[in-house]
C-alpha cells in the first residue's frame, strides 16, 4: 500500500502542477554590467541573465535572449541597428534590435570577452589573450596583437583614424587598424580599466591611480583630479560637461571645464558604485550596484528606471509581519506587498550573506563588515561588532533572546545576549557555517566538509552529528514531520532516521547539486544549481518539479511566507509561486488502478518494456492509449497499443524522470520511470 500512496501522490501533483506558475518579482537592477543605446532602444547586459531591452527610455524592460547561448554578458557595443554582446564564451550580434542573436565566428580559442569597440565597419574585440579586428562589419577577422604586451589587453577606444588599447602596462596606439602598435603612455604604466574619447581628448581610468587625460595626437598624460584616487570606471560627455565615476564610495563627479575642476553628484548616489553609463540624446542612464537610474538634467538629479529588469543574486530571505527582506550581493532590499515590488533598504555595496528578523528588528550578516542591526524595519542600520573577532559572517540566527553569528573562513561561533551590543566568542572554532536552523530549543548548523553541528544550550557548546555526512558537503538543513533533511553540494538530499543514521533520498531529483532547502505544511522544497525547484509531499520518498516557468538559474535560497513560496537565484532576482502549499490531506485518488503497471528496466538508457498484464480493469481486445510525459506535463510520446507487453525505444529522451500513463475508457494507470542518456 505504501507504493500505491507514493504514486497516487505524485500523480495528484501532476494534475495540480499544470496550474502552477512561477513569476519573477524582483529584485531589479542588480547584476547589470553595461548599458548601451542605438537611439530609440536601450540595451543592458547582465551578469547572469543575458540582455534586456527598453523601448520607452528605461521605464520598463524585457529579456531579448533568443539565440544567445551564454547569459553572462561582459561587454556590449552598438553600431546602427547592430548590437554586439561579449560573453564569457564568445561574441554575439543582433541585427534586429535584440530579437535574435547569432555567434560571431572570430576564431579565437579562449573567449572571455573584456571589451568590444565599433566604429562604422570597424570592430575590435579584446579577449584577454589579445585583440581581433574586422574592417568589413565582421565578415572576416584577423589578429592584431603584434606590438602589444602578451595576454594583457583590457579595453579599446576608436576614432576614425586611430585605435587605442588599454593594457595591464599602460596604453598603446595604432594608426593602421592594429597592424602595428606603439606605446602611448611612457609615464603611465598602470593597468588601464577603461578608455574614453571626448572630442580631442582621451581619458584613461586606471586600476588604482585614478583618472588621467591626454590629447589624441600628442602624448601629454596628466592626472585629472586628486578626487579619483581609486579605480576609475568611466567617463562620458553631455552638453559640454564631463561626468566621471569610480568604483567604491566616491560615486559620481561632474566637470564643466574639461576636467580642470570637479564637483560631486552624490546627493543621490551616496555609497553607490557605478558600473556603466550611457548618453541617449539629452538623457543619461547610469548602472550602479543597486539599480538603474535616469537623469534629464545632466546628472544633477536622478530617478530609478528598472521595471522588469531582474538580476540580483539572493543569498537569504526573511520576513516579519510587515516586510519581506532579501540579503543580496548589493545590500538589503525589502518588500511590503509580498514581493511584488522591492525597494533598497540599506547596506549598499555590501555582500550580505544572511538576514533574520525578530519583530521590527532586523539583523544582517555581511562579508568584511560583520553584523548590522536595524531597529526600525530596515529604515536605518548600525554596525554591531563589539567583541566580534572576525568580520566575515556567513550565517546568523536568533533563538529566544540569544543571537548567534558564525564565521566564514576562520574564527569561532559567537553569541550575544544583549541584542548584538556585545559579542562573546565560544570555544567552538569552525571554518564555515553555511546555515543554521532551530528545532524547538535545539540548534543545527551545516559546516561544509566538516558535516553537521548541534547545540542544546543556545550555542554555548557544539557537537558533531552525522559523521557519515562529512564527505557530502551539507549546505542547508530543514525540518519536516519530526525529521531532519539536509541538502548537499553534489549528493542530493539526505534524511536522518530514528537511529541517527543518514540516508540518501533523491528519487525524482534530476540534479543532485542542492543549493537550498526548506519546508512548510509537511512539504519539502529543494533548489538546485541547474535552476529547478523540486518538491516532496511524502518526506522525500519521491520528488517532482514545482511547475512550469520556474527559474532556470541556480536557486540559492528558498523561503515560505504564508502560502507563497519564494526562490532567490544566482543573478536572476527573486521568483515566487502563490497558493501552492497543498497538504497531504487534500490528496485525492484520480486513478482507478495504478499499482500493477510495470515498466523495466527502470532506470533505462535506450529501450523500455511496458507490461500491463496485471491490470485487471483493462481488457485485452481493445487498444490502450499510452502517453509519456515529463513531470511538468510536456508530452514526449503518445501512441495506441493493444498488446499487453511490448518494448519501445526511448534513447532520444533527455535524462530525467517521466510519467508513463495508460488509458482505456475510464480506467487509468501510471508509473514513473527514469531515463539516463
Amino acid at each position: 500500500m505504501k507504493t500505491i500512496f507514493t504514486i497516487i501522490s505524485v500523480l495528484f501533483l501532476f494534475v495540480s502542477i499544470a496550474n502552477a506558475q512561477w513569476t519573477e518579482c524582483g529584485l531589479y537592477g542588480g547584476g547589470v554590467k553595461q548599458i548601451v543605446s542605438n537611439g530609440s532602444f536601450l540595451f543592458v547586459g547582465t551578469e547572469y541573465n543575458g540582455v534586456f531591452r527598453s523601448t520607452n527610455t528605461g521605464e520598463s524592460w524585457v529579456k531579448v535572449n533568443t539565440g544567445l547561448l551564454r547569459k553572462e554578458i561582459t561587454a556590449m557595443a552598438v553600431c546602427g541597428t547592430t548590437i554586439y554582446a561579449g560573453t564569457t564564451f564568445g561574441t554575439y550580434l543582433s541585427t534586429n534590435n535584440g530579437d535574435n542573436w547569432e555567434k560571431v565566428q572570430v576564431g579565437y580559442t579562449y573567449e572571455n570577452i573584456t571589451s568590444i569597440s565599433v566604429k562604422g565597419k570597424v570592430i575590435f574585440i579584446c579577449w584577454g589573450e589579445g585583440v581581433y579586428c574586422s574592417t568589413d562589419s565582421g565578415s572576416t577577422w584577423s589578429t592584431v596583437s603584434t606590438g602589444l604586451p602578451a595576454k594583457s589587453s583590457v579595453c579599446i577606444a576608436l576614432t576614425d583614424s586611430m585605435v587605442f588599447a588599454g593594457t595591464t602596462d599602460g596604453i598603446y596606439k595604432s594608426t593602421d587598424y592594429g597592424n602595428s602598435w606603439t606605446q602611448f603612455s611612457t609615464n603611465l604604466h598602470e593597468k588601464i580599466v577603461t578608455l574614453t574619447i571626448v572630442d580631442s581628448m582621451i581619458f584613461a581610468g586606471t586600476s588604482w591611480s585614478g583618472l588621467y587625460k591626454s590629447t589624441l595626437n600628442v602624448e601629454r598624460w596628466s592626472v585629472v583630479s586628486n578626487l579619483f584616487s581609486e579605480r576609475t570606471w568611466g567617463i562620458v560627455s553631455i552638453d559640454g560637461s564631463l561626468l566621471a565615476w569610480s568604483k567604491g564610495g566616491s560615486g559620481l563627479y561632474k566637470s564643466k571645464n574639461v576636467g580642470l575642476s570637479w564637483s560631486p553628484l552624490n546627493n543621490v548616489f551616496i555609497s553607490k558604485s557605478f558600473i556603466s553609463m550611457s548618453v541617449v540624446g539629452n538623457t543619461l542612464f547610469a548602472v550602479t550596484q543597486v539599480g538603474v537610474y535616469r537623469s534629464t538634467d545632466d546628472g544633477d538629479s536622478w530617478v530609478e528606471t528598472q521595471k522588469g529588469l531582474a538580476g540580483s543574486t539572493i543569498y537569504s530571505l526573511a520576513a516579519n509581519d510587515m516586510k519581506l527582506f532579501a540579503a543580496t550581493s548589493q545590500g538589503v532590499f525589502s518588500s511590503t506587498d509580498n514581493g511584488n515590488k522591492w525597494v533598497f533598504s540599506g547596506l549598499a555595496d555590501l555582500y550580505v550573506a544572511s538576514v533574520i528578523t525578530k519583530g521590527d528588528t532586523v539583523f544582517a550578516g555581511t562579508y568584511r563588515e560583520g553584523v548590522y542591526r536595524s531597529v526600525n524595519n530596515g529604515e536605518s542600520w548600525q554596525k554591531i561588532n563589539l567583541g566580534l573577532p572576525y568580520k566575515y559572517v556567513q550565517s546568523i540566527i536568533i533563538l529566544d533572546s540569544v543571537l548567534i553569528a558564525a564565521p566564514c573562513g576562520k574564527g569561532a561561533i559567537c553569541r550575544s545576549t544583549d541584542n548584538g551590543n556585545n559579542w562573546i566568542p565560544t570555544t567552538f572554532t569552525i571554518p564555515i557555517v553555511n546555515s543554521f536552523i532551530a528545532v524547538d530549543k535545539t540548534l543545527y548548523g551545516t559546516t561544509g566538509s566538516s558535516g553537521i553541528i548541534k547545540s542544546t544550550d543556545y550555542g554555548l557548546t557544539w557537537s558533531f552529528i552525522g559523521s557519515e555526512m562529512n564527505s557530502q558537503v551539507p549546505i542547508y538543513l530543514t525540518y519536516s514531520d519530526s525529521m531532519l533533511f539536509v541538502g548537499t553540494e553534489s549528493k542530493g538530499v539526505y534524511n536522518e532516521d530514528e537511529s541517527g543514521n543518514w540516508w540518501q533520498v533523491n528519487s525524482g531529483i534530476t540534479d543532485n547539486r542542492i543549493l537550498s532547502i526548506t519546508s512548510g505544511h509537511n512539504i519539502i522544497y529543494a533548489g538546485v544549481k541547474g535552476g529547478e525547484v523540486f518538491k516532496s509531499i511524502d518526506n522525500a520518498k519521491s520528488w517532482t518539479t514545482t511547475g512550469f516557468n520556474q527559474p532556470r538559474i541556480s536557486v540559492t535560497s528558498l523561503f515560505i511566507k504564508g502560502t507563497t513560496l519564494f526562490a532567490g537565484t544566482l543573478g536572476a532576482g527573486i521568483w515566487k509561486v502563490e497558493n501552492y502549499l497543498e497538504t497531504n490531506e487534500n490528496l485525492k485518488d484520480p486513478i482507478s488502478e495504478i499499482s500493477q503497471l510495470t515498466c523495466y528496466p527502470n532506470p533505462t538508457t535506450n529501450m523500455l518494456t511496458i507490461d500491463r498484464t496485471k491490470l485487471s480493469n483493462f481488457t485485452d481486445n481493445h487498444p490502450v492509449t499510452y502517453s509519456i510525459t515529463t513531470l511538468t506535463g510536456v508530452k514526449r510520446m503518445q501512441f495506441e497499443q493493444q498488446a499487453t507487453q511490448f518494448t519501445i525505444p526511448v534513447n532520444g529522451f533527455p535524462s530525467g524522470v517521466y510519467y508513463v500513463t495508460a488509458e482505456q475508457g475510464t480506467s487509468r494507470a501510471a508509473v514513473m520511470v527514469t531515463v539516463v542518456e
